[in-house]
């Protein structure tokens, strides 16, 4: 996710259902400077869900979490993966909705927000049953998954004239994924009139890796290494970006097992992507057990 104050951040204003011009469809509000390092500006939202059903939304900014937000009522079921749906606000409650992964098939979670109330859940019946081994999205009709063989898959998110949702028209993106062990969709982004969608990926080995897929051409999909460790446990990942430049990543990195996140950024995102892994992010307390992110 992209946030740096809650409802700020829950402002991205797109729909899976239609391909919004890339970056223009999110409102980012940057604190700073444009000196990348002397005054690093790094807010992310971490939205996670854990396995006894509880939602929370952490504001991050440079590596602190500065609001924690958590949800009144739980869910009845454990959300594998989130990816976002829509987002609206109408009378002082702000509404976004977000496509669940679920054991049971794909959900719709939708988190009503009121200032100073706690966040206000409810769900729909699940749909389309979609199990992949990992799954993300990032408000454009595109969701990309992990199978248990190992292949990296792209799908459209489909809206049919009876009101069903489903992913459908499943494309191969590449091979050999089967070591990734948590995935994020950023951005799209336009280089020398091709538009492209970066994913980020951590492995079992603890490397960071960039996966460059070009929309028209998914095939043609470029990896590279970022970090070659620092991400062992890690299985979820969510993104933003620092000093109001969408070349310029912020990524936030969850070990469910110890329940400790990292913060990392990245420069250069679109043309020569140069990480820095910047630490643990201080009074991140409570990420045991979780089990989405985004």
């Amino acid at each position: 996710m992209r946030p740096t104050s809650l409802l700020a951040a829950l402002a991205l204003g797109a729909s899976c259902l239609v391909l919004a011009q890339p970056a223009t469809a999110m409102q980012i509000e940057g604190r700073g400077g444009p000196n990348d390092r002397a005054k690093l500006e790094c807010a992310i939202g971490v939205l996670s869900a854990d396995d006894r059903g509880r939602v929370r939304y952490d504001s991050v900014y440079n590596g602190k979490v500065e609001n924690s937000l958590a949800s009144k009522n739980k869910l009845g079921f454990d959300v594998d993966a989130w990816g976002e749906y829509t987002d609206t606000s109408k009378k002082g409650v702000h509404k976004l909705t977000m496509t669940s992964v679920t054991g049971q098939g794909i959900r719709l979670v939708t988190l009503a927000i009121a200032k100073g109330k706690k966040i206000q859940l409810s769900w729909t019946k699940p749909t389309q049953k979609f199990d992949p081994v990992l799954f993300t999205d990032n408000y454009y009709f595109y969701a990309y998954t992990i199978s248990g063989s190992g292949d990296l898959l792209r799908w459209t998110w489909t809206k049919y004239r009876n009101g069903t949702l489903k992913f459908t028209d499943k494309v191969v993106v590449g091979q050999g994924f089967g070591n990734v062990t948590s995935l994020q969709a950023s951005a799209l982004y336009e280089k020398n009139k091709v538009w492209k969608q970066p994913l980020y990926a951590t492995t079992a080995e603890g490397a960071l890796l960039q996966i460059t897929v070009p929309l028209k051409k998914p095939g043609n999909e470029t990896v590279k290494e970022l970090l070659p460790s620092g991400y062992e446990g890690v299985t979820e990942l969510s993104w933003s970006i620092c000093n109001n430049k969408y070349e310029h990543i912020a990524l936030a990195a969850i070990d469910p097992e110890t329940g400790v996140g990292t913060w990392t950024t990245i420069q250069d995102s679109q043309d020569k992507p140069k990480a820095t892994l910047q630490g643990e992010i201080k009074g991140g307390k409570g990420w045991k057990g979780v089990t989405a992110l985004y």
